[in-house]
């Protein structure tokens, strides 16, 4: 069986990952004095990829760094190479939009339209509608169904809360 040394593995890995994900190793770039980096860019000191990364606010294409452009209410994203809207907008294209809450609503980052309804209130097209919550029961955050359950020791009979009887 061959062995080979730490290094000599290393390389192999380098090169396996060059063709894999159709890079060139930034260790032959080196030798032979390629590695050219471009404006708006640093330096990675790693010796696989380009050797290089686009500073903060930059972001790569074809070989280049453009410069991030955040619309109003919008701000660079934590990497530095997008852009992302302030709580209470939504991304639309190339701009941030406010997102339009209606009354007995609120934000939300967990649903489409960026609101919820209230409890004891329920999404119809674009309001937050009443729930007609029966006697023996109680209001929920459900965003779908009737929005409402039973109390213990009833249960729904259509959309009524029947009393068990045992």
């Amino acid at each position: 069986m061959l062995s080979f040394s730490k290094n000599a593995r290393r390389a192999v890995g380098f090169a396996l990952c060059a063709v894999i994900f159709g890079v060139t190793p930034v260790v032959a770039a080196k030798r032979t004095g390629k590695v050219i980096v471009p404006e708006n860019a640093h330096a990675t000191g790693v010796s696989y990829g380009s050797g290089w990364a686009c500073n903060y606010g930059f972001y790569e294409m074809r070989g280049a760094c453009v410069e991030v452009n955040v619309p109003a209410n919008g701000y660079i994203n934590a990497r530095g190479d997008d852009w992302r809207c302030d709580r209470g907008y939504r991304k639309d294209g190339d701009e941030c939009t406010q997102i339009v809450v209606p009354a007995n609503g609120y934000l939300t980052n967990t649903s489409q339209t960026g609101w919820q309804c209230e409890r004891g209130y329920q999404a119809a097209r674009n309001t937050c509608e009443p729930v007609n919550v029966p006697a023996n029961a109680y209001a929920t955050n459900s965003e779908f169904g009737a929005a409402w359950e039973c109390e213990r020791g009833y249960r729904r009979d259509g959309d009524l809360c029947k009393k068990i009887e045992v």
